[in-house]
């Protein structure tokens, strides 16, 4: 038997400029797959969270919108070893 080979993480800050809800997603074959729900709402306008390397995509709103039309996307990548700084609104 191999041990198994991790990647080091990579840190992703998100920063909210208002309240938002959203969805991260990693991307692996061209397909979005569910990592975790952002909360942006309240006091609290940062969070950090670490991350294997790979193809990302926030898709979120402002929390007080209903209409799918004001959802946007953010795509990046992360890196082993990197950090990613992502600002939604």
């Amino acid at each position: 038997l191999y041990p198994a080979r991790i990647p080091q993480s990579g840190g992703l800050d998100i920063d909210y400029k208002t309240d938002v809800i959203g969805q991260l997603f990693v991307k692996r074959n061209n397909i979005l797959e569910y990592v975790i729900d952002i909360n942006g709402a309240g006091t609290i306008r940062k969070e950090s969270m670490k991350l294997q390397p790979g193809n990302y995509v926030i898709e979120y709103r402002k929390k007080d919108s209903n209409s799918t039309s004001d959802t946007r996307e953010v795509a990046f990548d992360v890196i082993s070893g990197g950090s990613q700084n992502i600002s939604l609104y």
